[in-house]
Formats: structure tokens, C-alpha cells, sequence
């Protein structure tokens, strides 16, 4: 016999009242990005159509943050079993490094979960091996490192919900389940793009022993945030050239152009 079992994430308004998170946005743009700005630029204040030209530069587009963040404790979570309610311990998900030998022990000294029942607390694995196995993909960063132009768009969140559905079987144990959340400050993302998002610990899905299940995510924007444009270059700075061979600059002339653009 099975069950039908459903997750559902919640993001919570923060201090600053009424957005619960950020979408972020990660695009790549062609080769010629930049110099073919450079033969329109003059056409910005008639009939220049921001846009449309980004879209037709663009590369690659990569949905990084979703909304719900691990590193910020403004989340809730619900589970429901055949569509009825049932009771988690703890206060909500557990990440949890998978360089720790012993979950049990982590959990019960860590985390203050002595007087809990352990198969019911729902766990979320983070650690370089598997920050590799989620951004070293077609979804996100596989492939990417010759581009030399990109940038980063913000989009407050109003509403953000992640939810899925998973048919276990009957004598399920929540230790069998694993929240998939990316490492951003890890070998398997750029540098700086950990630098601009500031995201942490976000999350895209759930493994049912072993088994993965995309959460789909409900997202009710409500603003545009910043974006940013820049450009990969030759690092200069010879006392970080040993592990930062590029850097990422902003492109100031196509930036104050986009943000003259929204001021229209």
C-alpha cells in the first residue's frame, strides 16, 4: 500500500514588512552583447526598445532564487498525508552539512532536539558534492563559464509557495526524504554571483529515497528590484590571481543607460 504525501513551503514577509523573498534572475548574453549596444546606444532617448534587446542577445537565462531561502528563517512548512494534516517536530526544515558523520547526533546537540522523535523531523542536505549534482546541469551553470557578459535581475516577492506531491509507501520515515537545497558559497556556483545574489542556502526540490521531485513553485512578484549588467575581465589584482583568474565588473555605460530606461 502507498501513501500520497505533500509538501508545502511558505515564504513569510520579514522585517521589512510585505516581501516574503526574492526571485533571482541569472542571464547570459552573446558575444557581440555589448558592441552592438554600443552601435545603438544613441537611439536610447527616441525609440530604443530595452527589451527587446536583451531578449535577443540573450544566452541563457538561470532561475536561481525562488523565493525561499533556508539561511532566512522566514518560512513555514506543512506536510499532508492523503491530504490530511499531520504533525512535524521541530520548528520546520534542518539543514543539515553532509560533512557531519552523524545526523542523530548533530540534530540532538545542535539543534535542541533530544526530547524529539528524529524520524520526524524534516531534514535538508547541503554540502559541495551535491551543490555539483544540482548546478552542474543544463538548468543552471553547466556550460557557462566562457560567457562574457551577464547579468543579475532582482524581483520582489509578494507571495511565494513550494509545494509537491510524492506517492511513499505506507511505513515511510521522514529521514528517507532530503530537501534539495544549493550551496550558493560553493565550488559548484561563481564566485561572484554568490557575491551579488547574497543568496545562501535556497531550495528546488525533494528526493524520496533517491528518487527527485521538482517542488513547483507559486511566486506572486510584486516589484522589480535592481538589475545589474557586467562584464567578465582579466583579473589585474596579482595577490588573488592564484584562485580568481576573472573578475566581473559592472558595464557603467549600459547600466546608467537601463537605469535611465526604467526612470522613462
Amino acid at each position: 500500500m502507498t501513501k500520497k504525501l505533500t509538501f508545502k513551503i511558505k515564504g513569510k514577509p520579514g522585517d521589512g514588512g510585505w516581501a516574503v523573498g526574492e526571485s533571482i534572475y541569472v542571464r547570459y548574453y552573446s558575444d557581440d552583447f555589448k558592441e552592438n549596444f554600443e552601435k545603438e546606444k544613441d537611439k536610447i532617448d527616441e525609440d530604443f526598445d530595452f527589451e527587446t534587446f536583451l531578449t535577443n542577445h540573450e544566452e541563457r537565462c538561470i532561475w536561481l532564487g525562488r523565493g525561499i531561502d533556508l539561511d532566512n528563517l522566514n518560512y513555514s512548512i506543512e506536510v499532508f498525508e492523503n491530504d490530511k494534516p499531520i504533525k512535524i517536530e521541530g520548528e520546520g526544515i534542518y539543514p543539515i552539512n553532509d560533512s557531519y558523520d552523524d545526523e542523530d547526533e548533530f540534530l540532538k546537540d545542535e539543534c535542541d532536539l533530544k526530547n524529539f522523535d528524529l524520524n520526524k523531523v524534516i531534514r535538508a542536505r547541503y554540502g559541495d558534492n551535491l551543490a555539483k549534482e544540482i548546478f552542474n546541469t543544463d538548468e543552471f551553470f553547466k556550460n557557462t563559464n566562457d560567457y562574457k557578459f551577464a547579468d543579475i535581475l532582482h524581483m520582489y516577492c509578494k507571495e511565494v509557495t513550494a509545494h509537491t506531491t510524492i506517492e511513499v509507501e505506507d511505513n515511510y520515515s521522514f529521514r528517507d526524504f532530503n530537501i534539495n537545497i544549493g550551496e550558493i558559497d560553493s565550488d559548484a556556483v561563481p564566485f561572484w554571483i554568490y557575491e551579488k545574489t547574497k543568496l545562501e542556502l535556497p531550495i528546488y526540490s525533494i528526493d524520496y529515497k533517491g528518487k527527485t521531485h521538482n517542488l513547483n513553485f507559486d511566486v506572486k512578484t510584486g516589484g522589480t528590484g535592481e538589475r545589474t549588467f557586467y562584464e567578465r575581465k582579466k583579473n589585474k589584482d596579482k595577490e588573488s590571481q592564484s584562485w580568481k583568474e576573472w573578475e566581473w565588473d559592472n558595464i557603467s555605460e549600459l547600466q546608467s543607460a537601463w537605469d535611465s530606461s526604467r526612470l522613462v
